[in-house]
């Protein structure tokens, strides 16, 4: 009798799993049926072009869409000048270049400072600057191209006032090509 329930015991013991072994899930069979409809939906979107910015290895000259430019005054300029220095002529050239490719019959120069000093003397140095870089253009561009200026001071800041690193993002020309 004893090894009957001897040989039981194994039989049972080597069926059966090892504790704590993983044992798989039950399988699940799908009843048979219809199979669902799902409703089909048409999904339009509209097709946006990306434009990013793309800037100069100096950063001097940074084009927005081929039609607005800025170019950094710390470059074009010495400080509290409007004479425009040798790495700011070069800057315009390449300017020249992109005005010409996007064949521009209308421009406006924007020029803009920075808060530090008089706000008066910010209008009339913006305004010196803008008138520079006019000149240049229009010498550059003889004559085929209409170009306006304007000083803007210390108005509409892209950056902070409050540290270097705005201030200098806040001394700019800004270019737009109009026609």
């Amino acid at each position: 009798m004893r090894a009957r329930i001897l040989v039981a015991a194994l039989a049972i013991g080597l069926t059966a799993p090892a504790s704590g072994a993983p044992t798989a899930p039950p399988v699940v069979v799908p009843a048979e049926g219809t199979p669902a409809q799902l409703p089909v939906l048409d999904i339009t979107a509209e097709v946006q072009t990306l434009v990013l910015p793309t800037a100069n290895l100096d950063g001097s000259l940074t084009d927005f869409d081929g039609k607005r430019f800025r170019l950094d005054a710390n470059v074009l300029f010495r400080f509290d000048e409007s004479d425009i220095t040798p790495k700011g002529e070069a800057a315009l050239a390449e300017l020249v270049g992109k005005l010409e490719a996007a064949k521009a019959t209308r421009v406006r120069i924007d020029g803009y400072t920075d808060d530090v000093g008089e706000t008066a003397y910010n209008l009339r140095l913006s305004q010196r600057r803008a008138d520079a870089v006019r000149d240049r253009l229009e010498a550059a561009l003889g004559g085929k191209v209409t170009v306006t200026s304007a000083g803007h001071g210390e108005q509409n800041p892209v950056a902070s006032n409050e540290t270097k690193a705005g201030q200098a993002l806040n001394r700019r020309v800004t270019v737009v090509v109009e026609k």
